[in-house]
């Protein structure tokens, strides 16, 4: 599982905004776009993060009926 990257994201937005993709918008919607992007890369992460750990507990689980990942 990789971690969030907050300086992949930066990176992203910088391309957002160099790339000419936001020169329609004025700056105040430029930010809010960009707050946008940032939240769903954000929420993206905690999803993918939540499948990964029920993942884990179903495996541990699985190997062990009576024991939880919160007995570790």
């Amino acid at each position: 599982m990789n971690h969030l990257n907050e300086e992949t994201i930066m990176e992203v937005l910088a391309d957002l905004l160099n790339g000419g993709y936001l020169e329609d918008y004025d700056t105040e919607e430029q930010m809010h776009i960009i707050e946008l992007v940032t939240a769903g890369i954000k929420k993206y992460h905690a999803k993918e993060l939540d499948k990964f750990l029920e993942g884990l507990h179903k495996e541990y689980q699985y190997n062990d009926k009576k024991r939880n990942l919160s007995d570790l």
